[in-house]
């Protein structure tokens, strides 16, 4: 009777403690799969923040490039626009020399390399040999002599007691940037020809 009890007591012992290490194994088991979770949650989120950061970083690069491009453009119009005034005035000291007088101020449209609406403008033909009747017609034949990419573009000089003091012009084919003699009085594209004949309107007066 007493090895009996003393049987029972072991086998009891024993299932306690099989009890007991599967109990801390399932928790240990638990815990490495909550870890591990975790671990993933964390890894996740780090992979977010830099795929967040790459794309402001791209965003930036970007922005930098259309910047550098619009710049690139304004000062291509601006040199332009400063050979045009250059050949406006090399073909009104022709004129001078031939005798023509021109009188007034005011602006001149150009578009495609004609001249056009220069009728407010005195225009005094004094030369034997000239066939020009007006201002218009004088610019379109002889500015294309000095300048003679002017077909490419469109826009206006400010004309002033026979000089050229403001030009502003686009190329025909890039209609979105404008340009200005005098120069660096434009920063961004988009704008209408009033608007750039208001940067330069102090020239123009």
């Amino acid at each position: 009777m007493k090895k009996l009890l003393t049987f029972m007591l072991v086998c009891g012992s024993v299932l306690t403690c099989l009890t007991a290490c599967g109990e801390s194994g399932s928790d240990s088991k638990k815990s490495s799969d909550n870890s591990s979770s975790a671990a993933g949650y964390e890894d996740n989120d780090d992979a977010d923040y830099s795929d967040s950061s790459k794309s402001k970083s791209n965003d930036s690069e970007v922005v930098e490039d259309e910047n550098y491009i619009t710049k690139s453009k304004i000062t291509a119009c601006d040199v332009s626009a400063s050979s045009l005034s250059k050949a406006c005035n090399a073909a009104l000291t022709d004129f001078d020399a031939s005798g023509i007088k021109v009188t007034g101020s005011g602006w001149i449209e150009f578009s495609d390399g004609q001249f056009e609406n220069a009728s407010a403008f005195g225009f005094e033909n004094n030369s034997s040999n000239s066939k020009y009747d007006d201002l218009s017609s004088a610019l379109s034949a002889n500015v294309k002599n000095y300048f003679s990419d002017i077909d490419k573009c469109s826009g206006a000089v400010y004309i002033k007691d026979g000089a050229c003091t403001a030009a502003v012009l686009k190329i025909n084919n890039d209609p979105e940037y404008w340009g200005t003699y005098p120069s660096g009085h434009i920063t961004e594209k988009g704008i209408s020809e009033d608007d750039a004949k208001a940067a330069v309107a102090e020239f123009a007066q």
